[in-house]
This record gives structure tokens, C-alpha cells and sequence, in this order.
């Protein structure tokens, strides 16, 4: 008889630990209306881009001296390249209509400067999108060469890549078209945000992007990561969409199942959002979550 009240004891004290231990959710309501933000990357990725990453280079250079990105373009032809030493940010954009990527990278006087005059020679042969012009070139990456469209976008000092022919061309005139107003931005979708409301604004965040699909969480529409410095450590959030409040709530373990090391969730309507803390040690991994 007291074997099985201990055993009930026991399993009782193993229960009560199991509740306790219960990862547990914040439940908020975001405003009914969240401000109209701008950034420089929103200037260039259309909202339907599948996928975009932006990594302020000028911010995480408080906290590292390590290279976050080599070199990006190497075009011997021209005799010029373009190193992490010269930018100043880095913007990825994929985009499934057409099936093409681009890498812009905002940039110096310095490499700017480098790029115009190298190219000045070949203006006349130059595709004009807007302000912009366009070249399609020979670039050395990995070990090999690989030929692609090549913009030089003087209003923001940026240069531009997109490797291929046709689909290449045509995704530096989609991403223009969001220059020119032509293309809606993806700062201008409501849920999108609602993510960066989330996260306080477009900011300075040492990097910041948006995965336009489920992702690692499969119930969920998209998820937005912004990546800061809190004190001596980086922070991540993690801002993953679902259908409905109703779902986010229903689903938010989903979440924690997905980011086993974020400590702290949140439910914001049909949001929820998941913080990991991490060494500043690590912030090139951490910085190149939005890739």
C-alpha cells in the first residue's frame, strides 16, 4: 500500500513538473492600423518576390571586422570587382516570375566610382531601364566564369547582378519596376507590415528579410526574420504568418518545435513570434539567417 502511494507521489510530482515546464505564449493584439514604412531595399523588391534578404553591412561592422560577404563580382574583362570592403549593404532578391535571382549591393564613393569609369567605355552598348543602365557581362565566381546582367543604379549608388540571359534581364527590369512605381513594393502588403510593426520598423537592423512561403513551419504563409544587437548579445525574431488568429494560436507550438532555441513567444492576431538570443561571437551566422 505505500509502495503504490509513493508511486502515485511520484508520478503525480512527475506531472505537476511537466505542466510547469510547458513552454507558454504571450497573446496580444497589434493596433488596428500600423504605420507606412520605407527602406532602401523596399525601393526594389516587388511584393510578390519569393524571397528577399538584406544585410546592413554599415551596422554590423560595429560589432565585427570579420569579411560578412568576399567578393561579390569579379569582372576581369573590365578589370574591377566589387569586396565586402566597398559596400555598404547587400539585398537578395528571388523572385519566381522570372525565375531569376538578383544581388544588389549598395555601395561607397570609392567602388561606385570604380564601376563608372570601367563601364563608361561600353555606354553606348548599355540596355537603359529608367535611370539605370544595364550591361551584360562576363563574371569569375567560384572557380569559373558565369555570364549575366550587370545594373549600375546611381540614385542609391548600387550595383547590381543577376546571373543568366532573358530571365536575368527581365528580373532587373521587375525590381526597377519597383523603383519606378510601376511594381508594387513588398512594403506595401498589410501583412508584411504588420510583420515589421513587429519587429519596430524597418530600423537598423543589422539584417532583416522575408520568406514568402511555409518554410520550415509548414503551417504557416511566410515568416519575416530581423536580426538586432540587444546589449552584448544578437537578437533574432522571428515573425511567422498563419491564416487566421485563430490558427496562430492553434499552431504556435509548431513554432517553438521549428526554433527550439528562441526563449520567448508571442501570438500578435495571425502572428507569432519567436526570440532566440545569441553571442555576438556568432553574428556573421546569425546576420545570414535572412538569406
Amino acid at each position: 500500500m505505500i509502495g503504490f502511494v509513493i508511486t502515485l507521489l511520484v508520478l503525480g510530482s512527475v506531472a505537476v513538473g511537466l505542466f510547469l515546464a510547458r513552454p507558454t505564449v504571450q497573446v496580444r493584439s497589434l493596433p488596428a492600423s500600423v504605420p507606412e514604412y520605407s527602406a532602401v531595399w523596399a525601393r526594389y523588391v516587388p511584393s510578390s518576390a519569393l524571397l528577399f534578404g538584406y544585410e546592413n553591412y554599415t551596422a554590423i561592422r560595429r560589432f565585427t571586422t570579420y569579411p560578412v560577404f568576399g567578393t561579390l563580382l569579379d569582372l576581369p574583362d573590365l578589370g574591377v570587382e566589387l569586396t565586402g570592403q566597398g559596400m555598404v549593404g547587400v539585398l537578395t532578391i528571388v523572385l519566381s516570375t522570372p525565375n531569376a535571382s538578383v544581388d544588389m549591393a549598395f555601395v561607397n564613393d570609392a567602388a561606385f566610382r570604380n564601376f563608372t569609369t570601367a563601364l563608361a567605355p561600353h555606354n553606348a552598348s548599355a540596355v537603359i531601364e529608367g535611370g539605370n543602365r544595364m550591361y551584360y557581362v562576363r563574371n569569375y565566381f567560384g572557380g569559373q566564369f558565369q555570364f549575366g546582367w550587370l545594373a549600375i543604379i546611381p540614385s542609391d549608388k548600387a550595383v547590381a547582378f543577376s546571373l543568366g540571359s532573358n530571365d536575368a534581364e527581365a528580373a532587373l527590369i521587375e525590381v526597377f519596376g519597383v523603383q519606378a512605381g510601376t511594381v508594387k513594393s513588398v512594403i506595401t502588403r498589410p501583412d508584411v507590415r504588420r510583420m515589421l510593426y513587429i519587429v519596430n520598423g524597418t530600423g537598423i537592423h543589422l539584417s532583416i528579410g522575408l520568406q514568402d512561403f511555409a518554410g520550415v513551419v509548414r503551417t504557416s504563409n511566410a515568416t519575416l526574420t530581423a536580426v538586432d544587437s540587444s546589449s552584448t548579445l544578437v537578437q533574432v525574431a522571428r515573425v511567422v504568418e498563419f491564416n487566421s488568429s485563430q490558427a496562430a494560436v492553434n499552431d504556435w507550438t509548431d513554432v517553438r518545435s521549428a526554433f527550439l532555441n528562441a526563449h520567448g513567444f508571442t501570438v500578435y492576431d495571425s502572428f507569432v513570434e519567436a526570440v532566440e538570443l545569441g553571442q555576438v561571437s556568432n553574428i556573421v551566422q546569425y546576420v545570414r539567417l535572412v538569406e
